[in-house]
């Protein structure tokens, strides 16, 4: 089950790393093309963000997300009513946490974190 729920944030990952790596490589021979070069850009500037962020936030350890099938495997045996409870109330604290913006303070961090390590394997090498 840990390895079925670690697929999703490990493709977002590596689809985040495809499209910075197109991305820097736009940059570098893009210049010839400049109408074809700057939307494509934008979209692969996107498609990096949107799947770094989705990655990180389907870490975070509420039952209905990728993060909350690892519980199990972090706590003790005797824990598992309260991750039944979780599993319960995991979905309205998500929206809580969601609605109040809380999210942001445990994804931005990490988005940051990760993007900067992208940013210097890319520039390593390309």
């Amino acid at each position: 089950m840990a390895f079925v729920a670690a697929a999703g944030p490990l493709s977002n990952f590596a689809a985040a790393f495809a499209a910075l790596v197109a991305l820097r490589l736009l940059v570098r021979v893009g210049g010839a093309v400049p109408f074809v070069a700057e939307p494509l850009g934008g979209v692969l500037f996107w498609v990096y963000l949107f799947n770094l962020a989705l990655g990180i936030f389907n870490l975070i350890p509420l039952p209905p997300l990728d993060g909350g099938h690892f519980l199990p495997y972090l706590f003790p045996r005797a824990s598992g009513p309260f991750i039944h409870q979780l599993e319960q109330v995991g979905p309205f604290l998500l929206i809580l946490l969601v609605l109040s913006g809380a999210t942001r303070y445990v994804v931005e961090p990490v988005l940051n974190l990760i993007s900067g390590f992208y940013l210097s394997i890319v520039r390593l090498l390309i």
